[in-house]
């Protein structure tokens, strides 16, 4: 493992049963906003071609 990675885990292990949740939901978040970002942009795309093609 990584040494960033492992000082991660530590830190994560650290914390109690309410800080661990909180830091996964943070994490389920921020997930999700990237993968609506990744949708924004596919539709972007083919929006883009929509508006190119004749």
């Amino acid at each position: 493992m990584p040494p960033p990675e492992r000082a991660m885990l530590e830190l994560y292990r650290e914390l109690d049963e309410d800080g661990q949740r909180a830091v996964e939901a943070v994490a389920r978040d921020k997930k999700r906003l990237r993968d609506i970002e990744m949708q924004l942009q596919e539709l972007a795309a083919v929006l883009q071609r929509l508006n190119l093609a004749p």
